[in-house]
């Protein structure tokens, strides 16, 4: 059985994160690909977790910030991910799956009689966060495709103001981890604003080095209470 599965989601992302994270996974810990975008992510980590078998799990990745008080090159774990981009619609006129009046598991919200887990727009994450820049409760936004320009951001942002950055993979893992009952923390390095889609902006070997020196005090911390 593995101890603590580290999922990230692209090879680049590993490039970086993996030769920093190494002395400090242990024998019984494993560090995968789960896939860029919510649905590679989501069925990915649903096959490893069946076949590994794992205590916890901990998500760890490049992310866009929506807040000042996250700025690029930090890094942040979050206590709740909510969804964008699955229900009707697009920009001001999209409706969230929660809007229509459906979970993205356990049928109609009005249902009274849910048999099994009921997943909505948001989960609260099983693991408490670790310490980061942002002191307040830390939402991550996860979405079917990143902002593209400031008139996305803001439409994003109204729609989820407690939202403090933006990333496309978030919610699908903590989903996979929820229906498994295994807890998951989120961390994510903050590589950019959220609207700025020209890469070359994009500090991405900062974010992922903020993203290692944090993951790496969740992992110590664990061994220590273990």
């Amino acid at each position: 059985m593995t101890r603590t599965l580290v999922l990230i989601p692209t090879e680049s992302e590993r490039n970086v994160l993996a030769p920093l994270l190494e002395s400090t996974l242990r024998a019984d810990d494993q560090l995968e690909l789960c896939g860029f975008g919510l649905v590679a992510a989501a069925a990915l980590t649903a096959q490893i977790i069946a076949d590994r078998r794992p205590e916890r799990v901990l998500l760890v990745g490049i992310a866009g910030t929506f807040s000042c008080n996250l700025p690029v090159a930090s890094a942040t774990a979050f206590d709740e991910v909510a969804c964008y981009g699955i229900g009707a619609g697009s920009g001001e006129e999209h409706r969230t799956a929660g809007d229509m009046g459906w979970n993205h598991v356990g049928g109609r919200v009005s249902d009274t009689n849910i048999r099994g887990p009921v997943i909505a727009d948001a989960i609260t994450l099983q693991e408490p966060r670790s310490a980061g820049p942002v002191d307040q409760s830390c939402q991550l936004l996860s979405v079917t495709a990143v902002s593209a320009d400031s008139k996305e951001t803001a439409i994003r942002r109204q729609r989820f103001p407690r939202a403090m950055a933006e990333d496309m993979e978030g919610f699908a893992v903590a989903m996979a981890c929820r229906l498994a009952a295994v807890p998951v923390t989120v961390v994510r390095g903050i590589s950019n604003e959220v609207g700025d889609c020209n890469v070359a902006n994009w500090q991405i070997k900062l974010a992922l080095e903020a993203a290692a020196d944090l993951t790496m005090k969740v992992l110590d911390r664990r061994s220590g209470s273990a």
